[in-house]
């Protein structure tokens, strides 16, 4: 081998060993990125296997694929997740669809998950250039009255607002000055630029009404897109609308039938049975997001608690392996009389959540042990359970918690002043 050869060789090696270790750091930050994930997260209930290869997923990815799932979605750290529809569905071409199940919760997937994030402070080719040369840090003063000028008209969440604090950075005082008075013209060319947004929402409004919610959420969403992203949205109208019309019928009022359904027979709750408005929670025990919910249900109780009808459901998530039995003692507690205080021990220990820790809970609770021990061997208020998750399957829970005032889903059920907001509203309409 000539030396040539043999220094080709070496550089070749060297170069894999850098691509190894690059793959080694990229899987660390992967961990790592998996094991700081916060606790708090909402849960979902699983996909059904529909067929092998979906098996497998699913098993590699375990609850991860629910991670992964969250990942193209908005970041919503204070709202519940939603199961992703079975349906997920992608076109033919390199723009994906993916279905939009989380979007009035907080989450949102497919075309309106793209651009969920902070607009980016970097410009793109459709966003109109900035007034100015950039060359050394300007007068804070007057670019950030510029910027400020700038977020206002266009828009706080918007990519010109994120365009405009960038570029206040970067700009010197006379820059600035400069841009100040050109003002106008830059947001004639901000609105301009936004003109393939404006065009999507009037047209998704037309279709769907002005006074939906998934109006008002497109509304209030494409505020953060890019014009690209609304563009690409109107080249494939026909995908996106398709999405938002099962959204829309998802999250649409419930039938009253069902809504009286909600709320009937002794399941735990508090507040006048014939209250004329009913608010009603399904909850899983051991999933994280639901202690949260549940510290905003002590402050529902404190308020509301002689005005309105507060109903618990049982929804034990498959993948929690206490949940069905923390469901059923707390059923066992309801019948004894001390649901409230099983309900609130288990919540503070749900990390440590078996059977044994059941028992020892309900005895702190105050509950008769024995009692309760036989109802769990003997299943006595597994039937309830499985009723409970019936109910709730007809009004399309996917995951936990969910929680309806009336016969609105609420978006965010850890949000006490949202929830205040729509139970407030739906009392002074029916007269209390």
């Amino acid at each position: 081998m000539s030396r040539d050869e043999e220094r080709d060789e070496e550089r070749e090696q060297s170069s894999d060993a850098d691509g190894e270790d690059q793959g080694d750091e990229r899987a660390s930050d992967e961990t790592e990125a998996e094991e700081a994930a916060p606790a708090s997260e909402p849960e979902k209930k699983p996909a059904k296997k529909a067929e092998p290869k979906a098996e497998a997923k699913a098993k590699s990815g375990g609850e991860k694929s629910s991670s992964a799932a969250k990942s193209k979605a908005v970041s919503a750290s204070d709202t519940p997740a939603r199961k992703p529809s079975e349906a997920q569905s992608s076109g033919s071409g390199a723009t994906p669809v993916y279905v939009l199940g989380a979007l009035l919760v907080g989450g949102a997937a497919g075309w309106f998950g793209r651009g969920g994030g902070e607009a980016s402070a970097t410009p793109t080719t459709d966003a109109p250039a900035v007034v100015g040369s950039a060359a050394a840090p300007g007068d804070a003063t007057t670019c950030s009255k510029w910027a400020d000028e700038v977020c206002t008209g266009a828009g706080a969440q918007s990519e010109g607002c994120a365009q405009a604090k960038g570029a206040a950075e970067l700009l010197t005082e006379k820059a600035c000055s400069e841009a100040l008075n050109h003002l106008p013209m830059t947001m004639e060319k901000l609105k301009s630029a936004r003109a393939s947004c404006d065009e999507l929402v009037g047209k998704i409004c037309t279709e769907l009404g002005k006074e939906t919610e998934t109006c008002k959420m497109v509304t209030e969403t494409t505020k953060r897109f890019p014009p690209k992203q609304c563009k690409e949205m109107l080249q494939n109208f026909g995908e996106v609308m398709t999405e938002l019309r099962q959204l829309e019928k998802q999250n649409g009022p419930i039938e009253p039938a069902i809504v009286a359904a909600q709320r009937a027979g002794d399941a735990p709750g508090f507040g006048p049975v014939d209250a004329k408005l009913a608010i009603v929670e399904y909850s899983d025990f051991e999933c994280p997001f639901c202690t949260r919910a549940a510290a905003t249900v002590s402050k529902l109780k404190e308020k509301y608690g002689d005005k309105v009808r507060f109903v618990f459901r049982q929804y034990p998530l498959p993948m929690h392996r206490n949940a069905e039995v923390a469901a059923q003692a707390s059923l066992e507690a309801h019948a004894q009389g001390k649901f409230w205080q099983l309900h609130d021990l288990m919540f503070e220990n749900q990390r440590t959540l078996d059977r044994a820790k059941i028992l020892e809970l309900a005895k702190q609770a105050g509950m008769d042990v024995k009692k309760l021990e036989k109802a769990l061997d003997d299943g006595t208020h597994a039937v309830a359970v499985q009723n409970d998750m019936k109910l709730g399957d007809q009004i399309g829970v996917s995951g936990t918690p969910t929680m309806i005032v009336g016969d609105k889903r609420v978006q965010n059920p850890t949000d006490f002043d949202s929830i205040a907001s729509m139970v407030d509203a739906e009392l002074a309409r029916l007269g209390n």
